[in-house]
């Protein structure tokens, strides 16, 4: 018998059998609802494992570029900051203390890749000039120490703001 609100009706005399199947009808569905919650608490710790999945996908030290200054991009994580060549006051990162990387500042430096991190080296400027290889072949650009304004080929580009996993 399911659960019916309107029983007992008021002012009637109570019959023991009928309080008996509404009280039974009452824990089916108190028992029912335990394992509802079960259910949903399961369902929000495999949310939560997402997430958290989700927020690994860089890891603490991964560096990423960053479009801040487009229309409609929220506000940087709580877990990153900007590489501009501070030291990361944050305790609750692995990385206090540590002076981050400028990437962004500064020498404004193109990200390569390389078997250490960190090291930085090239030169600013440069620029190219027309060889004509000794009259043998066509002519070729060769790099020159040419630094007079406009001869500095760097290939099309777009700034990003790099930023950085701290916690």
């Amino acid at each position: 018998m399911p659960f019916d609100p309107t029983k007992p009706a008021n002012s009637s005399p109570l019959s023991s059998a009928e309080m008996r199947d509404q009280l039974n009808a009452l824990k089916a569905l108190i028992d029912g609802l335990e394992s509802r919650v079960t259910a949903l608490e399961a369902q929000v710790a495999s949310l939560v494992a997402q997430i958290t999945a989700l927020a690994n996908l860089v890891p603490i030290g991964g560096v990423i570029p960053w479009f801040k200054d487009t229309p409609g991009v929220p506000p940087m994580p709580a877990n990153f900051v900007e590489c501009n060549g501070q030291i990361l006051n944050d305790p609750a990162s692995p990385l206090d203390g540590q002076l981050m990387p400028d990437a962004n500042t500064g020498a404004e430096r193109f990200i390569r890749g390389n078997l250490v991190s960190g090291l930085t080296g090239g030169i600013a400027t440069f620029a190219t000039v027309a060889a004509d290889n000794a009259g043998v072949g066509p002519t070729f650009n060769a790099v020159t120490t040419d630094y007079s304004p406009g001869a500095i080929p760097i290939p099309p580009f777009i700034t990003a703001v790099y930023i950085i996993r701290v916690k």
